[in-house]
């Protein structure tokens, strides 16, 4: 499961998919339109238990939860959701977020936040400032101009050419406004910081930190050491949330770009992954046979 326009035809998804599978895991892909859309919301968190509630069911056995970028964060929330929590065995986050309001900053700040409390500076991916605008566009743009900021956005998220076609329509502020955050966004600083604190909740609500009290559940978590999108200081910062008796293994590596694998890979940077997988694919052999029976939500 991960954030990205393609959603279960992603053929990142696909390929993990099928390796698992080789190895004899049975896997299910659910669509999470939200994710796919550029939106990280909280009823994606239900859209991802529910998944896990229904293959369980026929699977007669918990089962594990693998979530890449944003929804891995939210597969941590689903996990530690009582309705849910029988169900899930085991929980693989890969380029994951702790802090939504962390991230958020990243975005507009290019700095990030060590769990030490020190800041180094880091630049963020384009990607960050665009869906953390796109998720309220209406704070950048008029009533009027919304819905076409909105298809020239997507259209530009999805790299699709006519996306600057579509931006055509707008007024002139609204063309200027868009320009400003396809190519200035370090103008937009101040209107970024605004979006956090104007959506505050709503960013705490698809935050696992502070919210994994209730997490029980075995975790393994994995990130790209140079990962612009989501910073694997996060990761850290996920390791110090998750309980020590629950965390398995936390491994940041080089070897990987967000959630893809880079292009110059040593021997031991693909060792610490065989191993990571390794330990994945054990914990899958070892899911408890049986779980207590809960419908799934309507």
């Amino acid at each position: 499961m991960a954030c990205h326009r393609l959603g279960i035809e992603d053929p990142r998804m696909w390929n993990l998919a099928r390796a698992l599978a080789g190895a004899g895991v049975v896997v299910m892909t659910p669509e999470l339109q939200d994710l796919a859309d550029y939106r990280v919301t909280a009823r994606t968190i239900d859209v991802i238990g529910d998944s896990a509630v229904v293959l369980s069911t026929r699977m007669q056995r918990k089962v594990g939860v693998l979530g890449l970028s944003f929804a891995g964060g939210l597969s941590l929330l689903a996990a530690s959701r009582s309705e849910f929590s029988n169900h899930i065995g085991f929980v693989v986050a890969i380029g994951a977020h702790d802090d939504m309001s962390r991230v958020a900053r990243f975005f507009a700040a290019n700095v990030i936040t060590q769990p030490d409390g020190t800041e180094a500076p880091f630049q963020a991916h384009e990607y960050g400032a665009l869906v953390l605008a796109y998720a309220h566009l209406e704070d950048f743009f008029t009533q009027q101009d919304v819905p076409v900021a909105r298809e020239a956005l997507r259209q530009w998220l999805w790299e699709q050419p006519n996306a600057m076609k579509a931006a055509a329509a707008l007024s002139p502020a609204g063309k200027t406004e868009l320009d400003l955050l396809l190519h200035h966004r370090e103008q937009l600083r101040d209107a970024l910081f605004r979006e956090i604190t104007l959506h505050k909740d709503e960013m705490e609500a698809v935050s696992p930190h502070g919210h994994l009290t209730q997490l029980h559940t075995a975790v393994f978590l994995l990130h790209g050491a140079g990962d612009s999108i989501i910073p694997s200081s996060e990761t850290l910062w996920l390791a110090k949330d998750v309980s020590p008796t629950e965390l398995k293994m936390a491994l940041v590596s080089p070897a990987l770009i967000h959630v893809n694998m880079g292009d110059k890979v040593t021997w031991q940077q693909q060792w610490q992954l065989v191993d990571f997988m390794a330990q994945v694919l054990e914990a899958a052999q070892n899911l408890p046979s049986s779980v207590t029976p809960k419908a799934a939500r309507p």
